[in-house]
Protein backbone atom coordinates (compact mmCIF):
# COMPACT_ATOMS: atom_id res chain seq x y z
CA UNK A 1 0.00 0.00 0.00
CA UNK A 2 1.24 3.42 -1.01
CA UNK A 3 2.03 6.73 1.20
CA UNK A 4 -0.57 9.22 1.97
CA UNK A 5 0.57 12.41 0.19
CA UNK A 6 1.45 14.96 2.91
CA UNK A 7 -0.51 17.45 0.26
CA UNK A 8 -3.97 17.11 -0.69
CA UNK A 9 -5.30 18.24 -4.13
CA UNK A 10 -7.00 21.07 -2.95
CA UNK A 11 -3.23 22.66 -1.42
CA UNK A 12 -1.97 22.38 -4.94
CA UNK A 13 -4.65 23.75 -6.03
CA UNK A 14 -4.64 26.45 -3.98
CA UNK A 15 -0.71 27.10 -4.28
CA UNK A 16 -1.47 27.19 -8.46
CA UNK A 17 -4.49 30.43 -7.67
CA UNK A 18 -1.61 31.85 -5.45
CA UNK A 19 1.26 31.48 -8.30
CA UNK A 20 -1.65 32.74 -10.60
CA UNK A 21 -2.60 35.88 -8.86
CA UNK A 22 0.59 36.84 -8.18
CA UNK A 23 2.67 35.68 -11.32
CA UNK A 24 0.35 34.86 -14.15
CA UNK A 25 -0.28 31.62 -15.21
CA UNK A 26 3.40 31.35 -16.57
CA UNK A 27 4.06 31.51 -12.83
CA UNK A 28 2.06 27.86 -12.11
CA UNK A 29 4.92 25.44 -12.66
CA UNK A 30 4.61 21.88 -10.67
CA UNK A 31 8.57 23.11 -9.25
CA UNK A 32 7.77 26.20 -8.26
CA UNK A 33 4.32 24.97 -6.43
CA UNK A 34 6.19 22.09 -4.83
CA UNK A 35 8.63 24.65 -3.08
CA UNK A 36 5.94 26.51 -2.27
CA UNK A 37 4.37 23.90 -0.61
CA UNK A 38 7.68 22.43 0.71
CA UNK A 39 6.43 19.31 -1.06
CA UNK A 40 8.59 16.72 -3.71
CA UNK A 41 7.16 16.76 -7.56
CA UNK A 42 6.33 13.23 -6.82
CA UNK A 43 3.40 14.40 -4.54
CA UNK A 44 1.92 16.74 -7.18
CA UNK A 45 2.03 13.31 -9.17
CA UNK A 46 -0.22 11.55 -6.63
CA UNK A 47 -2.79 13.67 -7.28
CA UNK A 48 -2.34 15.28 -11.66
CA UNK A 49 -0.93 13.41 -14.20
CA UNK A 50 0.64 16.47 -15.59
CA UNK A 51 0.79 20.56 -15.70
CA UNK A 52 -2.55 20.82 -17.60
CA UNK A 53 -4.62 18.41 -15.64
CA UNK A 54 -3.55 21.02 -12.52
CA UNK A 55 -4.86 23.96 -15.08
CA UNK A 56 -7.78 22.21 -15.53
CA UNK A 57 -8.42 21.83 -12.22
CA UNK A 58 -7.85 25.84 -11.35
CA UNK A 59 -10.50 26.19 -14.13
CA UNK A 60 -12.82 23.77 -12.27
CA UNK A 61 -12.51 24.97 -8.81
CA UNK A 62 -13.08 28.56 -9.80
CA UNK A 63 -16.09 27.70 -12.13
CA UNK A 64 -17.58 25.32 -9.16
CA UNK A 65 -16.91 27.66 -6.52
CA UNK A 66 -16.46 31.04 -7.27
CA UNK A 67 -19.51 30.49 -9.46
CA UNK A 68 -22.25 27.58 -9.20
CA UNK A 69 -21.49 27.32 -5.58
CA UNK A 70 -22.52 31.02 -4.98
CA UNK A 71 -25.03 30.83 -7.49
CA UNK A 72 -26.33 27.56 -5.73
CA UNK A 73 -25.78 29.25 -1.83
CA UNK A 74 -28.13 32.04 -3.36
CA UNK A 75 -30.69 30.12 -5.56
CA UNK A 76 -31.15 27.63 -2.93
CA UNK A 77 -32.00 30.53 0.40
CA UNK A 78 -35.04 31.63 1.63
CA UNK A 79 -33.97 35.20 0.62
CA UNK A 80 -36.50 37.72 -1.83
CA UNK A 81 -34.85 38.05 -4.93
CA UNK A 82 -33.83 41.92 -4.43
CA UNK A 83 -31.86 40.40 -1.16
CA UNK A 84 -30.23 37.62 -3.00
CA UNK A 85 -29.06 40.44 -5.63
CA UNK A 86 -27.81 42.41 -2.06
CA UNK A 87 -26.19 39.24 -0.63
CA UNK A 88 -24.63 38.45 -4.33
CA UNK A 89 -22.97 42.36 -4.71
CA UNK A 90 -21.92 41.92 -1.84
CA UNK A 91 -19.76 38.92 -2.63
CA UNK A 92 -19.09 39.39 -6.07
CA UNK A 93 -17.26 42.53 -4.72
CA UNK A 94 -14.85 40.92 -1.74
CA UNK A 95 -11.81 41.20 -2.67
CA UNK A 96 -10.41 37.90 -0.28
CA UNK A 97 -12.59 34.20 -1.57
CA UNK A 98 -11.09 31.47 -0.22
CA UNK A 99 -8.08 33.11 1.47
CA UNK A 100 -7.05 34.40 -1.94
CA UNK A 101 -7.36 37.54 -3.72
CA UNK A 102 -10.08 37.12 -5.51
CA UNK A 103 -9.78 40.62 -7.60
CA UNK A 104 -6.21 39.33 -8.95
CA UNK A 105 -7.28 35.46 -9.92
CA UNK A 106 -10.26 37.41 -12.02
CA UNK A 107 -7.85 39.38 -14.28
CA UNK A 108 -5.42 36.63 -14.29
CA UNK A 109 -7.96 34.21 -15.26
CA UNK A 110 -8.90 36.78 -18.09
CA UNK A 111 -5.16 37.44 -18.88
CA UNK A 112 -4.38 33.63 -19.15
CA UNK A 113 -8.27 33.40 -21.75
CA UNK A 114 -6.43 36.03 -23.84
CA UNK A 115 -3.18 33.40 -24.52
CA UNK A 116 -5.36 30.04 -24.88
CA UNK A 117 -8.58 29.10 -26.75
CA UNK A 118 -9.92 26.72 -23.94
CA UNK A 119 -9.37 28.79 -21.09
CA UNK A 120 -11.29 31.43 -23.15
CA UNK A 121 -14.01 29.20 -23.97
CA UNK A 122 -14.45 28.28 -20.27
CA UNK A 123 -14.43 31.96 -18.87
CA UNK A 124 -16.56 32.66 -21.37
CA UNK A 125 -18.91 29.81 -19.96
CA UNK A 126 -18.88 30.83 -16.36
CA UNK A 127 -19.24 34.77 -17.56
CA UNK A 128 -22.65 33.33 -19.09
CA UNK A 129 -23.69 31.65 -16.17
CA UNK A 130 -22.70 34.58 -13.74
CA UNK A 131 -25.04 37.46 -16.64
CA UNK A 132 -27.73 34.49 -16.34
CA UNK A 133 -28.54 34.25 -12.72
CA UNK A 134 -28.66 37.94 -12.44
CA UNK A 135 -31.13 38.41 -15.33
CA UNK A 136 -32.87 35.26 -13.42
CA UNK A 137 -32.93 36.95 -10.20
CA UNK A 138 -33.77 40.60 -11.70
CA UNK A 139 -36.55 39.33 -13.82
CA UNK A 140 -37.67 37.97 -10.45
CA UNK A 141 -37.39 40.94 -8.74
CA UNK A 142 -40.12 42.37 -11.04
CA UNK A 143 -37.84 44.03 -13.93
CA UNK A 144 -39.14 43.63 -17.96
CA UNK A 145 -36.99 40.74 -19.58
CA UNK A 146 -35.41 42.80 -21.74
CA UNK A 147 -34.33 45.84 -19.16
CA UNK A 148 -33.45 42.57 -16.94
CA UNK A 149 -30.60 41.63 -19.33
CA UNK A 150 -29.75 45.21 -19.70
CA UNK A 151 -29.12 45.95 -16.04
CA UNK A 152 -27.53 41.98 -15.26
CA UNK A 153 -25.01 43.04 -17.96
CA UNK A 154 -24.43 46.39 -16.87
CA UNK A 155 -24.08 45.31 -13.75
CA UNK A 156 -21.46 43.01 -14.86
CA UNK A 157 -19.47 45.07 -16.81
CA UNK A 158 -19.26 47.48 -13.51
CA UNK A 159 -17.82 44.48 -11.95
CA UNK A 160 -15.43 43.75 -14.12
CA UNK A 161 -14.89 47.45 -14.32
CA UNK A 162 -14.26 47.17 -10.50
CA UNK A 163 -11.74 44.81 -10.75
CA UNK A 164 -9.58 45.45 -13.25
CA UNK A 165 -9.15 49.41 -11.36
CA UNK A 166 -9.12 47.50 -8.15
CA UNK A 167 -5.93 46.16 -9.35
CA UNK A 168 -3.89 48.70 -10.75
CA UNK A 169 -5.54 51.84 -8.84
CA UNK A 170 -7.20 50.93 -5.57
CA UNK A 171 -7.60 54.09 -4.40
CA UNK A 172 -9.94 54.35 -6.70
CA UNK A 173 -12.17 51.62 -6.80
CA UNK A 174 -15.29 52.27 -5.33
CA UNK A 175 -16.59 49.03 -4.21
CA UNK A 176 -20.03 50.71 -2.78
CA UNK A 177 -20.85 52.56 -5.85
CA UNK A 178 -21.23 48.77 -6.96
CA UNK A 179 -23.06 47.80 -4.40
CA UNK A 180 -25.78 51.08 -4.55
CA UNK A 181 -25.76 50.27 -8.16
CA UNK A 182 -26.83 46.50 -7.39
CA UNK A 183 -29.44 48.34 -4.87
CA UNK A 184 -30.84 50.62 -7.22
CA UNK A 185 -31.40 47.62 -9.53
CA UNK A 186 -33.70 45.96 -6.75
CA UNK A 187 -36.28 48.69 -7.03
CA UNK A 188 -38.72 48.61 -10.13
CA UNK A 189 -39.35 51.65 -11.86
CA UNK A 190 -42.96 52.17 -13.43
CA UNK A 191 -42.26 53.87 -16.77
Amino acid sequence: MGRKAKHDKQDWIMAAFKALETGGIDAVRVERLAKSLGATKGSFYWHFTDRPALLTAVVDFWEAEGTKGIIEHLGGSKQSPADQLRELAIIASEKERFELDAIKVEGALRAWAAQEEWVAQRIAKIEASRIAFLDETLTSIGHEQKQAKQIAQQLYLMLLGLYSIERHNPSDAHRTAFIEFAEQACTVSSN
